[in-house]
């Protein structure tokens, strides 16, 4: 009896927990981002007039001005005149130690055109044999004449950071994906794939059927 009453209470609090942790992580994660970011805005936040007059503190608010300011941005590169600037800060800020690798780099994970050649998404034995890995290529170097992949695998649930090894392109495979199975369905893995369906819900929407191919 004693058994069969702990037994209903595990099983409705553990139901009750699917339910709600869910909920929790989302909460989480975006509590940090927020945060984050309205404590790298607190200065410009500080001088808006409405922030004092509040009968309580907004969150959010530096998340607003980002957007604003990548409009802004945005807009800016769209006409000529703006594009010209943009290229023209862009050399100076190059001759900042750092840069140019880091907007390269950003600009491959966001899938820009400069950076066609480099195939996105691999899978690599890591950290050793029977464990694999999804991770993301950010470049391609020619070692004693071999080709080599950098690859990044984000950590979970911080998925900005993770380790970065290069590795012999003999010894990774590209991805091909599929949710039904069926011949005709399979794509390849794409970045939006491993890094926010797979690595940001913990494998929750780990793709239902892959298959390997060896890189091309």
């Amino acid at each position: 009896m004693k058994a069969k009453i702990l037994g209903h209470f595990k099983s409705r609090m553990l139901s009750g927990l699917k339910l709600l942790l869910p909920f929790v992580i989302i909460y989480w994660i975006l509590k940090l981002v927020i945060g984050a970011v309205d404590d790298t805005f607190t200065p410009i936040i500080s001088m808006l007039p409405f922030v004092d007059r509040a009968p309580f503190k907004t969150p959010g608010i530096g998340i607003v001005l980002v957007l604003i300011v990548l409009y802004i941005l945005g807009a800016i590169n769209t006409y000529t005149h703006g594009e010209r600037l943009v290229k023209h800060l862009q050399k100076l800020f190059e001759k900042v130690p750092l840069y140019r690798t880091l907007k390269e780099t950003v600009e491959q994970l966001l899938g820009h055109k400069d950076a066609k050649a480099v195939r996105p998404v691999l899978l690599l034995d890591y950290p050793n044999a029977g464990y694999v890995q999804y991770g993301l290529v950010t470049s391609e170097q020619i070692i004693n004449g071999a080709l080599y992949f950098t690859v990044f695998i984000p950590t979970p649930p911080m998925i900005n950071s993770g380790n970065v090894v290069t590795v012999a392109s003999h010894k990774v495979v590209d991805i091909l994906i599929s949710n039904t199975g069926e011949e005709d369905s399979f794509t390849p893995m794409k970045i939006e794939d491993c890094l926010i369906k797979f690595y940001l819900t913990n494998g929750v929407k780990a793709p239902k059927h892959v298959r390997t191919k060896i890189c091309s």
